[in-house]
């Protein structure tokens, strides 16, 4: 099922190589901003001791919650509606920030009047209040805009050089543990700069060519009238991919339990961050398409089979290499959480395809239905919790959450087909997939039987294996036809 034989236009073709070349874009800026991001967590790790860290770890973990009720699902609506529309850019550029600006500041006064009511520790609460700052500069990032005028590569250099001021800062200001409240302030300070910047230009260059930037309360009412299902649907994903299977856990089956499942859901997390990139990249141009249905199935297809040929390699991978990611990681006090990681590392595949349907509902309009499905997800993995960690613990958390992404394949499907378009699951292509991905799967585990690469080092192994890995599934996707080297041309 090639572009060829979709019969894409010569529009349709240029919009799928902006596609590929946005995501590549933001995959550089993303993957550079994120190893930014681990630099400053290992020196907050070391530099402000393990108390000192947790405390600062909580509170940005609270904020990060928070930033749910100051986004209230405009970025999303505000990308989907500049794609759909881009003369309606600078009027949504100006209304949603000052929306989210007004967010925040009624969030900040509810924290602080919580803080008080509470009585916090005097030094946590500060931590808390500094840290709580950051959503002034969440409510200023713009990376909808880019990604709506389908300009993502803006989007990852936005990520990178908010955690490049960041890091700087801190290895500026941050040297021991008296200075916690210093480092709190530094994620708010460092990205505010950029941020600030960035939208004080995009205004300054709309002022200069005379676009009315006015607020307009009516237009916030509208807003949030469209965006709160959006808003609705982040929640639920915040709790069933958050942390209820951690509360349940240590309910039930006590810390020990819940280290080793952190240790394995933390290697889980990062398994999906390649499909959220082309989630992101696919957004506006599903977007732009609804009104054209050729078009919209067309790019649909392509979606549905780019995220099938990435999905399988992020599951097969760590899970025959699970004992020797846990052991590189953790060590072997954590070695009981390979068989969690093993069947966390199945959800990948229902995640990807479970996008196409989700997100193509919410770039259809369909935020109700979107909503919908995702509580259907909430639903499920709540109750498969309930009643697998008592009996199963860990192992029992791990299969709710798969449980949970197929919950969402599933209502995904059915919702996208009751709205959209009768799609039919691409079986040819699950077909030459499961081929390719059984016989990848055999020469891994036959390679890691190896003398030269059963080694004592796991860095060799997974270094070895996974390239060994990628390139016999590269080579068999191309093989099988499941993706021709037409197809490449046509992304880019």
């Amino acid at each position: 099922m090639s572009s060829a034989s979709l019969n894409l236009s010569a529009g349709t073709s240029g919009l799928l190589k902006r596609v590929s070349r946005g995501f590549l874009l933001l995959s550089v800026g993303d993957i550079a901003a994120k190893g930014f991001a681990f630099l400053i967590t290992v020196l907050l790790a070391r530099r402000l001791s393990d108390v000192g860290f947790g405390k600062l770890s909580t509170a940005i973990s609270i904020v990060s919650y928070l930033a749910l009720v100051v986004d209230m699902g405009l970025s999303v609506y505000g990308a989907r509606a500049i794609a759909q529309s881009r003369a309606r850019a600078a009027n949504l550029l100006i209304n949603i920030t000052g929306l989210r600006l007004a967010l925040s500041l009624v969030v900040l006064c509810g924290l602080w009047f919580t803080m008080k009511v509470t009585n916090l520790p005097q030094d946590l609460e500060w931590v808390l209040l500094a840290s709580s700052l950051w959503l002034l500069p969440y409510a200023l990032n713009i990376e909808w805009v880019f990604q709506g005028l389908e300009r993502v590569g803006l989007a990852g250099l936005c990520r990178l050089l908010g955690q490049m001021a960041v890091c700087g800062l801190i290895v500026l200001l941050v040297h021991n543990p008296s200075h916690i409240q210093m480092a709190a302030l530094i994620r708010p300070g460092g990205e505010i700069v950029v941020r600030g910047v960035l939208f004080g230009g995009v205004v300054f260059y709309l002022l200069s060519q005379r676009t009315d930037l006015r607020l307009h309360l009516g237009t916030w009412k509208n807003l949030l009238h469209q965006s709160w299902p959006l808003a609705i649907s982040s929640l639920f994903t915040s709790v069933y991919a958050g942390n209820i299977d951690f509360v349940l856990l240590n309910l039930w089956r006590g810390a020990q339990q819940v280290g080793w499942y952190a240790a394995a859901y933390r290697v889980y997390l990062l398994l999906p961050q390649v499909l959220n990139l082309m989630v992101y990249a696919f957004y506006p141009v599903l977007s732009k398409s609804w009104k054209e249905p050729s078009r919209f199935r067309q790019f649909h297809q392509q979606f549905m089979i780019v995220m099938l040929i990435l999905s399988l390699p992020l599951s097969l991978f760590p899970f025959l290499l699970a004992d020797d990611l846990i052991f590189l990681l953790y060590g072997s006090d954590y070695l009981n959480a390979v068989g969690a990681l093993k069947v966390l590392s199945l959800a990948p595949i229902f995640t990807g395809i479970s996008a196409t349907f989700a997100v193509s509902l919410i770039a259809a309009g369909f935020s109700k239905d979107a909503m919908a499905v995702y509580g259907v997800g909430l639903v499920v993995n709540l109750l498969s919790n309930v009643v697998l960690i008592p009996a199963y613990g860990l192992i029992g958390a791990s299969i709710a959450t798969v449980l949970a992404e197929g919950a969402v394949l599933a209502a995904g499907f059915i919702w996208f087909r009751r709205k959209i378009y009768q799609v039919g699951l691409p079986i040819p292509v699950f077909g030459k997939l499961f081929l390719s991905g059984s016989a990848t799967g055999i020469i891994m585990i036959f390679a890691r039987s190896q003398q030269w690469l059963n080694s004592n080092s796991p860095v060799w192994r997974i270094t070895g294996v996974g390239i060994l890995g990628v390139c016999v599934y590269l080579f068999l996707i191309l093989v099988l036809k499941v993706w021709s080297l037409s197809d490449w041309k046509v992304m880019g």
